[in-house]
């Protein structure tokens, strides 16, 4: 089997060495039965961790134990996402306690697990996770005229429908091309989806939502219809991104 991911940066946050220990052998069994490699360091200080982010040092994926003494887990989610604007390093929250759903939500959290650890869980955590961060280095193409044209995925903030035109609002600029959205979204990575006939939005890009509407990173304002309300509530808020 081919290598899904050569190599995976691992950072994880915890109180305790003996959790830490834990869970880098839970992972190190799992990337075995993935064909992946992985490169674990743990930390035992939200605020050490916070000083060597903050000198440009990044990782794929950080696990941030909720319940620390100090920078806890959800602070220090917080400083990546507000205070580095990093929206591409995977967060995954760790907690003996399931009641912290809404803090967590404008870190834009990848997953949660409980304590103690499930194998499973993390297994299925993790295949998802390797999905994820293979698409990120991919591009979503189109064609406009008789040129095709490549936007990586992690560029899209969402896209709209425009009459016969769609828009790809992205990062930097509006791009538009004819198609339909109903077949796009067949085309498109597990963190796009659709809130309305109008628009399919970029998960990782949402500042905060409520039943009907999404406020996106750059604050356009989206209706989310009915019929869409009840999917987007269960695929966003779901703990193991399904």
């Amino acid at each position: 089997m081919e290598l899904l991911y050569k190599e995976l940066k691992i950072a994880i946050l915890a109180g305790e060495r003996s959790f830490c220990s834990v869970l880098e052998t839970l992972l190190e069994t799992i990337s075995e039965n993935l064909y992946m490699h992985l490169n674990i360091e743990p930390w035992y200080s939200g605020e050490t961790l916070c000083n060597y982010l903050k000198k440009g040092n990044r990782f794929n994926v950080i696990f941030l134990e909720i319940e620390l003494d100090c920078l806890n887990g959800i602070d220090v989610g917080r400083f990546i996402r507000d205070d580095l604007e990093d929206t591409e390093t995977q967060i995954i929250y760790v907690s003996s306690k399931r009641n912290h759903a809404m803090q967590l939500f404008d870190t834009q959290p990848f997953s949660f697990l409980l304590k103690p650890l499930n194998p499973s869980d993390l297994s299925t955590v993790m295949r998802k996770l390797l999905k994820v961060i293979a698409i990120q280095n991919h591009f979503f193409e189109y064609q406009a005229g008789r040129e095709i044209f490549k936007i990586p995925y992690n560029e899209i903030i969402y896209f709209k429908s425009d009459l016969h035109k769609i828009v790809i609002i992205s990062k930097k600029q509006e791009l538009y091309f004819y198609g339909k959205l109903k077949e796009i979204i067949t085309l498109l990575p597990v963190n796009f989806l659709s809130i309305h006939n109008s628009f399919i939005i970029n998960k990782n890009y949402v500042s905060r939502y409520s039943l009907k509407y999404v406020v996106m990173s750059n604050n356009h304002i989206l209706s989310i219809s009915k019929k869409y309300q009840k999917i987007m509530q269960k695929k966003y808020m779901s703990t193991d991104n399904a």
